[in-house]
Order: structure tokens, then C-alpha cells, then sequence
């Protein structure tokens, strides 16, 4: 099994531009992530996933 460098910069993906963090963190149920990324201000709840349109609550409603 490959060890993963989480701390390495990552070639950049499709899904880096269709997901954002806040959705990815609420459909994989990664809660403390979502209550860190609730700490900015400036976040758009209402940012949409840009293939599917969900909302991050969308997103975490799906995921249970």
C-alpha cells in the first residue's frame, strides 16, 4: 500500500473545481473538518457542488 504525504503539494484534479470543501467534508460525514470550515466568516454556505448543484447540507442530508 502506497503511504500517502498529506503534507506534499497534490497535482491538481477535476473535482478539485467540482466539490467544495465544505461538501466533501458533510458527504463523508467528517464532522470536526465541517465545524472548522464553519469557523470562517467568509464561507458561502450556499456554494453548490458545480456538477450537481448540492449544498453542503444537501450534501450531508445524503451521506446521513
Amino acid at each position: 500500500m502506497e503511504q500517502v504525504n498529506w503534507l506534499a503539494a497534490h497535482e491538481a484534479t477535476d473535482l478539485d473545481e467540482l466539490i467544495t470543501p465544505l461538501c466533501c467534508a458533510a458527504f463523508l460525514g467528517r464532522s470536526r473538518i465541517v465545524e472548522l470550515l464553519l469557523e470562517n466568516p467568509n464561507l458561502d454556505l450556499n456554494l453548490v457542488t458545480q456538477e450537481s448543484e448540492y449544498s453542503p447540507l444537501c450534501c450531508g442530508a445524503m451521506a446521513g
